[in-house]
């Protein structure tokens, strides 16, 4: 298999070229799948968070563009404006800081995060991220495979919750924020982030919860 350039889109809804090499583990995956015969003509492959885990981003324009590292960039142009620093997060093997997991945040910070984008982009008074890309990014742009009414926008996970479509930034073993424009509300949650074989049964529990005591 031969690839030179991926095409995606960024927050300005363009096309940006990003080379191939940035998604070389995404790209091999696809083709032990083919070649191992574990996916058949006309089936469907999920590589799950492929535009973040892998590079396939806006990260490497974004890091050329602006003269710094996606790492330094999210500091200076979201966190110092939301009131905190960046803690750790892990870098790929090319050196790119990973643009969609394993980034680590208290439950104030998650807090101020969903707020920004409960108010459109804007906090204290401040437009920090665009409303155009709040709005998009809560928006269905494909149909999650992991459930009836549960769907994937920008970034953010929509599921269907006591009659709304609640925008959920969904974090491994159950860190979540909820934003819920129909009530005015950003509900945080968090959980132990090594839960082991239980964590399916206990992310099902803390929805149930949400959405029973909160939202209903």
């Amino acid at each position: 298999m031969q690839c030179n350039e991926i095409t995606v889109k960024t927050p300005e809804n363009s096309a940006a070229p990003v080379s191939s090499t940035l998604a070389l583990d995404a790209l091999n995956q696809l083709r032990e799948e083919i070649i191992y015969g574990k996916l058949k003509p006309g089936e469907k492959l999920r590589v799950q968070h492929l535009k973040e885990e892998y590079g396939v981003s806006a990260a490497t324009p974004l890091a050329k563009a602006s003269g710094m590292s996606t790492k330094q960039f999210a500091q200076q142009m979201l966190t110092s404006e939301l009131g905190y620093s960046m803690s750790y997060w892990p870098q790929d093997p090319q050196g790119v800081y990973f643009g969609g997991n394993d980034m680590e945040m208290t439950p104030r910070q998650m807090m101020r995060f969903g707020t920004l984008y409960l108010q459109d982009g804007r906090y204290d008074n401040r437009q920090i991220v665009s409303q155009n890309w709040i709005e998009q990014s809560h928006k269905p742009h494909a149909i999650s495979p992991r459930g009836q009414g549960r769907f994937y926008g920008y970034g953010w996970w929509l599921r269907d919750l006591a009659g709304m479509q609640v925008p959920v930034a969904w974090g491994y073993g159950g860190q979540l924020i909820f934003v819920v424009k129909e009530l005015d509300l950003v509900v945080v949650a968090t959980s132990e982030s090594t839960p082991g074989a239980q964590r399916r049964g206990h992310l099902g529990r803390l929805y149930d919860l949400v959405e029973g005591l909160v939202f209903l």
